[in-house]
């Protein structure tokens, strides 16, 4: 399952300031929205809600950390996927500790497989060798989105 068709250049963000991770939710709630039928609360708590159960925040991978976010919500009528890279860093796990790298993924309850499979679809991506540090080393939104899919492309 390729991921390309779920990649939307609006969700498809680099920051140029440090922010932590409920600003991450908030700014992500928006674009979601932007783009949706879901409120950006509901995106934004519903984000919150599943990192509360558990943390998403990978192992640092070439020196950087790296979380992978997740949500399902009524309203998202197709999976979407959402890339943030953070120069500065987002204070996200739980101790505070720094993620460069953000992929999340907005589901739809009535396709739980969608969302599992896309989640090992990132997963695989990240684990990729190089990968990592072309995705947080875009510049700009339209690199980054355009490095996500050459990417998805890479994994077969």
């Amino acid at each position: 399952m390729l991921i390309s068709s779920y990649l939307r250049p609006e969700l498809a963000i680099v920051l140029t300031e440090s922010i932590d991770r409920k600003a991450l939710f908030a700014t992500l709630g928006e674009r979601v929205a932007s783009i949706s039928d879901v409120a950006a609360e509901a995106v934004s708590e519903g984000l919150a809600e599943r990192e509360s159960q558990c943390s998403t925040v990978l192992e640092q991978i070439a020196d950087i950390g790296i979380a992978l976010p997740h949500a399902v919500l009524p309203g998202i009528p197709e999976p979407l996927v959402a890339a943030v890279v953070a120069p500065s860093g987002i204070a996200f796990g739980p101790d505070g500790s720094a993620v460069h790298l953000v992929l999340a993924i907005f589901g739809n309850p009535d396709s739980p497989w969608q969302h599992v499979r896309m989640l090992a679809r990132l997963a695989r991506i990240v684990a990729g060798k190089g990968a990592v540090g072309r995705l947080a080393g875009a510049g700009d939104a339209a690199e980054l989105f355009e490095r996500l899919k050459a990417e998805d492309a890479s994994h077969g």
